[in-house]
């Protein structure tokens, strides 16, 4: 019986606590879409598609694994999305792993959208030395919300 182990218990606490049991969105997640999809308008008309705001498409970038690679790949790829002016035509961003990674690197800085250059600088410099690394690390880990992103973040970034 699965509720009897221990990855049924993790199993079911998780449902129970973390996951959004229906299949429509939260007040507060149709209130960011609909503020979403003006934005999103707003650029697709400036590049001389027509829409309403009833009529915005879902657009979305999904990132792959892989690690590093993956997450300088999704980087790049809003980088470049960025320059072309399409960056703004995306209502969601999605990813795993590495991919995941450059995203909670990305949303640490509120207007990450609005400068893509600062962001995609963190992908480059002169490394993190050890010592700096561990301190940073053991600052951040009496945080709340500290979790194996931090670690593998730190290891593969500037700081």
């Amino acid at each position: 019986n699965i509720s009897q182990t221990g990855a049924g218990l993790f199993y079911l606490f998780v449902l129970q606590h973390y996951v959004w049991p229906t299949q429509s969105l939260s007040a507060k997640e149709h209130e960011f879409v609909l503020k979403r999809k003006q934005v999103v308008l707003k650029s697709l008309n400036k590049l001389g598609i027509q829409c309403t705001l009833d009529s915005v498409p879902h657009i979305a970038l999904l990132g792959s694994g892989g690690g590093q690679r993956a997450a300088v790949g999704l980087v790049g790829s809003l980088y470049q999305m960025e320059k072309e002016g399409l960056l703004d035509t995306l209502l969601y961003l999605g990813g795993v792993s590495g991919s995941a990674w450059s995203m909670s690197s990305l949303y640490s800085d509120p207007q990450w959208s609005n400068n893509m250059d600062k962001a995609a600088s963190r992908l480059s410099g002169p490394g993190v030395e050890l010592e700096e690394a561990l301190a940073w690390l053991s600052k951040r880990a009496k945080e709340e919300h500290f979790s194996l992103t931090d670690i593998w973040g730190v290891m593969t970034s500037d700081r």
